[in-house]
């Protein structure tokens, strides 16, 4: 019976990595956990509570999952932006050893220059490359908004145009030429 404890203690995921190994095999655990020689595993103790296994993006505080920063994918030991171990989509680290915190890609930090409107990047030593650009969609959506806007004033321009030619066209007199008096007068038929 105890056997069968200990095989569904591991298909519950309450195993965990040795300490120390020899030749092979595991000889020390965490504490809470002891060495199963049939599995070769550490595995939780019956006599100790259940560990408790946060998901990604918390991290275990007084037996209680905390939510890590936001800058955070995965923390340890810190709700704070100190805490990550892996920064989270639109954070880079710091530095490339894992120091725990993470700038937000339009950020420049120390010898890393910021790329403005950036939303995911990666960081390969004193560079910075980003994958996605805020201002690459806002560009593209301004500049078909202006060639509509254009579009719409040049229609526009041309019926005022074409309206103003048929309307003016039939308000405008023919006037006769006169002729001065004194022309009319030197050559009046007799």
């Amino acid at each position: 019976m105890l056997t069968l404890a200990l095989v569904c203690s591991l298909c519950l995921g309450y195993e965990v990595q040795c300490i120390e190994e020899e030749d092979g095999q595991c000889i020390r655990c965490p504490r809470g956990y002891f060495v199963n020689q049939r599995l070769n595993a550490c595995v939780w103790s019956r006599t100790s509570e259940p560990p408790i296994i946060c998901p990604d993006g918390y991290f275990l505080d007084s037996g209680l999952c905390t939510q890590c920063h936001s800058s955070c994918e995965t923390c340890a030991g810190s709700a704070g932006p100190e805490g990550c171990t892996l920064c989270a989509r639109g954070y880079y680290p710091t530095v490339l050893e894992a120091s725990g915190l993470c700038i937000p890609c339009s950020t420049s930090h120390g010898a890393v220059a910021g790329i403005p409107g950036c939303t995911h990047c990666a960081r390969d030593g004193d560079s910075l490359y980003c994958f996605e650009r805020r201002t690459m969609k806002s560009n593209a959506a301004a500049v078909r908004k202006a060639f509509l806007i254009s579009l719409v004033v040049l229609v526009l321009a041309l019926f005022s145009s074409l309206i103003l030619v048929f309307a003016g066209g039939s308000k405008v007199k023919h006037r006769q030429r006169r002729l001065p008096l004194r022309y009319v007068a030197r050559h009046k038929m007799v």
